[in-house]
C-alpha cells in the first residue's frame, strides 16, 4: 500500500484494522489474521498438555487418542480432533458427530490443546460447528475449512456465496468487469447453465451451486475438460447472464509453480474428453458428502482450500 493511501477502518495497531459490515464488502479476505502454519518452518501444531488445572474455551481444538478411529496415530500419541463449541463440551467426526464432556477430557491419555483459531472468530466458529452437528457430512466440511485455516465461510455463514440478481444489463456488465480485473492465473472458474437441466442435475446432487469447472490461464483464457476434450477457450463464451460464474483461488501450499502448471495446461490441450464413468463415480461420492475424495466443482470448493474471489 502506498504511504499517502488511507486505509479503511479503525487501527488496532499492529497493521491491523476493525472494519465495519459495510466496509468489508469491497475486500476480499485471503486470511483472518492468522499465523502462517503453511510456511516452511512450521512442522508440528503449538500445543500443550491437558491437565485438570487446563482452561478450556469454545474453538480450542483437543487431540486425543480414539481407539475406534481410523486415522493413524501420530508422535504424540493423538488420532482424532475434538473442537470445544461451548463451555460444557467437544465435538468430533467419526462417522457420526460425537460429544466429549470438557470435564472428562483431562483423563484422556496424551490429550493436548491447541489454540490455533483466534479468539475473536469464535462467535462465528463454534455456532456453525453447533449447527452441522447432526450434519456429519457437513460437520466434514466445517473440518475441512478450519485444518486448512480458511476462516472466510465462517464469517460470511455459508460456504458458498449468495447468487446475484441483476437488476439490467448494465449492472451484470459492472460485475463481470469488476471479476475480470480481479482474476489471476490459476484462479479456478466455477460454472453454472441456468438453462440446462444436466447443470441443475449435477449441482442439487453435489451439494452446491455450480456444475462445471475451469482453471483460469490469464488474458482472458480458461483451461476446461468437456465431452469433446480438454480445450483452451476465451473466458467469454461463458459471459451473459444465462450463466453463473465464479472466481477462486487457491488458499495454502501449492504442488507447483503458477508457470509450471501453465505449462501442464497448454500441453493437455487437445487430449482427450473426461471419462463418464470417472464423472459418474465422482458424482456417487459428492452425493454421499466424501468430498475429499471427489473432483466435482462443488467439492472442490467443500475441501476447503479454496477461497472466493468475485462472482458474475
Amino acid at each position: 500500500m502506498d504511504d499517502n493511501e488511507s486505509f479503511p477502518g479503525i487501527p488496532l495497531g499492529d497493521g491491523r484494522y476493525l472494519l465495519t459490515e459495510e466496509e468489508m464488502k469491497n475486500f476480499t479476505i485471503l486470511r483472518a489474521g492468522i499465523p502462517d502454519y503453511d510456511s516452511p518452518g512450521m512442522t508440528t501444531l503449538p500445543n500443550e498438555d491437558i491437565t485438570a488445572a487446563t482452561a478450556l474455551a469454545p474453538v480450542d481444538i483437543i487431540l486425543f487418542h480414539d481407539p475406534r478411529s481410523r486415522y493413524p496415530t501420530d508422535e504424540t500419541g493423538c488420532n482424532q480432533w475434538a473442537f470445544v463449541v461451548d463451555e460444557q463440551k467437544a465435538l468430533y467426526l467419526r462417522g457420526l458427530v460425537h460429544e466429549l464432556k470438557l470435564k472428562d477430557i483431562p483423563k484422556l491419555p496424551n490429550a493436548k490443546v491447541v489454540r490455533r483459531i483466534p479468539e475473536a472468530l469464535t462467535p462465528f466458529v463454534a455456532p456453525m460447528l453447533l449447527r452441522y452437528r447432526w450434519r456429519p457430512w457437513m460437520f466434514r466440511v466445517c473440518i475441512n475449512f478450519l485444518q486448512g485455516n480458511n476462516y472466510v465461510p465462517f464469517l460470511e455463514g455459508a460456504f458458498f456465496p449468495p447468487d446475484q440478481i441483476y437488476a439490467d444489463d448494465q449492472e451484470y456488465e459492472e460485475a463481470w468487469q469488476h471479476m475480470i480485473s480481479m482474476l489471476e492465473p490459476r484462479d479456478g472458474i466455477m460454472t453454472f447453465d441456468r438453462q440446462s437441466l444436466i447443470s441443475k442435475i449435477i449441482s442439487k446432487t453435489t451439494h452446491g451451486p455450480f456444475s462445471h469447472a475451469g482453471v483460469y490461464a490469464g488474458d482472458g483464457i480458461i483451461s476446461e475438460v468437456v465431452t469433446s476434450g480438454t480445450r483452451m477457450v476465451p473466458l467469454e463464451i461463458y459471459k451473459g447472464r444465462r450463466y453463473r460464474v465464479a472466481a477462486y483461488r487457491h488458499y495454502g501450499k501449492l504442488l507447483n509453480t503458477t508457470e509450471e502448471m501453465l505449462a501442464e495446461m497448454r500441453a493437455a490441450d487437445g487430449r482427450p474428453g473426461y471419462s463418464y464413468l470417472g464423472a459418474i463415480h465422482a458424482g456417487l461420492k459428492a452425493f454421499v458428502g466424501r468430498h475429499r475424495e471427489s473432483d466435482t466443482p462443488n467439492s472442490i470448493v467443500l475441501k476447503g482450500l479454496l477461497t472466493f474471489i468475485a462472482q458474475a
